[in-house]
């Protein structure tokens, strides 16, 4: 059996001799793992603007494998920006049907409430109404707000 992990380098570009663009070299700034093997971490990425207003651009990555109730039901993590980021998901939302791969497809959409934050899109794009028809897929709008897991939670509450 093969066990896969997903890994997700961040970089920052700082003038240094050698680099291959102008003067410019990558250095990792910060790596970010998946949780579980085989959860498909990274397979969806988008730069989300900034989610709640704090100045700093933040960023959206997909595990689209990884399990909660059922199997492979996905999982979006929100990372906010800052002079000090770290390796822990900001907001987490996670899919709802078995073979659902919430997070393999994520984007940025701007300000679409006209509230002052940027909000995102989660795809689940194997997602099972359990009726016919079956798996048409979804896609859940989320709004950024200055507590981002509290407007998570209410974009879960309603579906």
């Amino acid at each position: 059996m093969k066990v896969l992990t997903g890994i997700v380098v961040v970089a920052a570009l700082a003038a240094a001799g050698g680099a291959a663009i102008a003067g410019v070299t990558a250095r990792p700034v910060l790596t970010l793992h998946g949780l579980a093997a085989n959860d498909a971490f990274g397979l969806g990425l988008a730069a989300a603007g900034d989610l709640n207003a704090d100045g700093f651009d933040d960023f959206v990555i997909g595990a689209a494998n990884a399990d909660g109730v059922f199997t492979d039901v996905g999982r979006a993590y929100a990372f906010l920006g800052g002079t000090h980021m770290d390796s822990l998901a900001d907001a987490v939302v996670i899919g709802r049907t078995r073979f659902g791969y919430a997070g393999q497809a994520l984007a940025a959409v701007g300000d679409v409430n006209g509230d002052g934050y940027s909000d995102w899109l989660v795809a689940s794009p194997n997602y099972d109404t359990g009726t016919m028809p079956r798996f048409p897929g979804k896609v859940w709008l989320h709004f950024g707000a200055a507590a981002l897991m509290a407007a998570l939670d209410y974009c879960a509450r309603t579906g």
